[in-house]
């Protein structure tokens, strides 16, 4: 198994604990809130301070984010919003994920821009939903 399908195996597990954990306290499970939380907590991860290091929170969601942000509604992506420009930049990094790797492309996402931050994990996560789904992995 490469180091992608490994992910995704992983990123499967972390999604059943939290169905799981929804399922048991009566909550209602939205599968694509299951995906961005697990990608959420791959960010985050990547943002943990290694020993010896001063944490550097990266945002996601960021308060000031800019107006394209600001419009963008739950059933929308942050690339339905952007420019041309930071699109495309976006779309290069997902692009990257086949042959780097989730978390290595995360590793290199996190010290940019918020915005960018925030474009890219919701890209991702509608990448990764749609790719889970098509596995029959999600509903």
């Amino acid at each position: 198994m490469n180091n992608l399908e490994q992910e995704i195996a992983d990123l499967q597990k972390m999604i059943e604990a939290k169905r799981d954990e929804l399922e048991k306290s009566g909550g209602i499970v939205e599968e694509k809130d299951l995906v961005r939380q697990s990608v959420r907590e791959m960010f985050l991860d990547s943002t943990e301070p290694k020993a010896g290091q001063t944490p550097t929170p990266t945002p996601l969601y960021s308060s000031s984010a800019s107006t394209a942000a600001q419009a963008v509604l739950a059933s929308d992506s942050y690339l339905d919003h952007l420019d041309d420009q930071t699109t495309e930049v976006i779309n290069g990094l997902v692009a990257q994920i086949g042959t780097k790797g989730i978390t290595s492309v995360i590793n290199e996402v996190v010290g940019r821009e918020p915005f960018v931050v925030d474009a890219f994990h919701d890209a991702l996560v509608d990448k990764l939903y749609d790719e889970l789904k098509e596995r029959g992995l999600v509903k």
